[in-house]
């Protein structure tokens, strides 16, 4: 983790450096976990904690308040209709997710409350 902390910063401060910073949108987010052994399984196969959820990181200088933290459950469905709504244009219909910058803003009633996932059926020992 800190390796890939250390690329990001780079980024970041290469974006400061050339004076884009003020309009680039930064996402970062990864595919879902392993469990690394944990439980006594290998893979990505269960909603544990360590393989169901994944960072999701907006960085949006003046127009999201840095160091805002939510506590509601995203999904990366969200993901498509936030970069239409940060580009400006409309979310084609029919789509299941919505896009995440009110509730960045602090419009906690944007939210849906639960974020929904599956896995696979398999025997394990919890």
């Amino acid at each position: 983790m800190s390796f890939v902390d250390d690329k990001i910063a780079e980024i970041l401060s290469v974006l400061d450096e050339l004076d884009y910073a003020g309009n680039t949108v930064v996402i970062y987010t990864s595919d879902h976990g392993e469990t690394m052994g944990e439980h006594d399984l290998w893979g990505k196969r269960t909603l544990y904690e360590g393989s169901a959820r994944v960072p999701l990181i907006v960085r949006w200088p003046g127009r999201l308040p840095a160091g805002t933290r939510i506590s509601q459950p995203v999904e990366w469905v969200d993901l498509f209709p936030t970069l239409c709504d940060i580009a400006g244009t409309s979310t084609p219909d029919g789509l299941d997710g919505h896009s995440l910058i009110p509730l960045l803003l602090g419009d906690d009633s944007s939210g849906r409350g639960v974020a929904v996932s599956n896995g696979c059926r398999q025997n394990f020992r919890a």
